[in-house]
């Protein structure tokens, strides 16, 4: 099988000991991203947001791995999460995670064109979803998350405005617009 493991967010800079053959491409699938998911240090990350995202352009890179439970194995190591909250895309038999985990944001019918534009045969990717309502107890708004930075400790603050700086260019949501409109020494 030729798999891939989609990127959008911290594993393009820092895959820790995830295996994959590089470079990582920029031609990923376009999926709706945003930074609403608060991280256990304070950061806003990137995740599938189909309600507050904004349609950007993921990286991937080949995996090395020629069965997709062993692209899945890598990455839940590399993120250390649960097993629901990595997906899958089985491109030869349609089958997908959101059928064990329904929880998972639905991105099938996305992969399956794009699989075939691109001779994939499977795909993973962290499917770990918003958390800032959960958060934050309000829903997410870019206003929200303005707020939400604008009120950590400047250590946290500078950690958090990191990862929108170290995040690929093509990730171009309305919140990361403001942060670059706010601090422009983090673009």
């Amino acid at each position: 099988m030729k798999i891939v493991i989609l990127g959008w967010g911290s594993l393009i800079w820092d895959p820790h000991e995830l295996p994959f053959i590089n470079p990582w491409k920029t031609d990923g699938p376009e999926l709706p991203l945003e930074f609403s998911r608060l991280s256990r240090d304070g950061r806003l990350t990137l995740v599938i947001d189909e309600l507050n995202g904004a349609i950007c352009q993921t990286l991937y890179a080949y995996s090395p791995r020629d069965s997709l439970k062993e692209a899945v194995k890598d990455l839940l190591m590399r993120e250390g999460t649960l097993d629901k909250w990595i997906g899958y895309y089985n491109h030869r038999t349609k089958e997908s995670s959101i059928k064990k985990y329904i929880e998972q944001v639905n991105i099938s019918n996305i992969l399956s064109g794009w699989c075939d534009r691109h001779d994939v045969d499977g795909v993973v990717w962290t499917a770990l979803l918003s958390n800032f309502s959960l958060k934050r107890d309000t829903a997410f708004s870019v206003e929200g998350a303005m707020t939400y930075l604008k009120g950590l400790q400047k250590n946290v603050q500078k950690h958090a405005l990191e990862y929108f700086q170290k995040a690929p260019h093509q990730i171009n949501t309305p919140l990361r617009r403001r942060v670059k409109r706010e601090w422009p020494e983090y673009q």
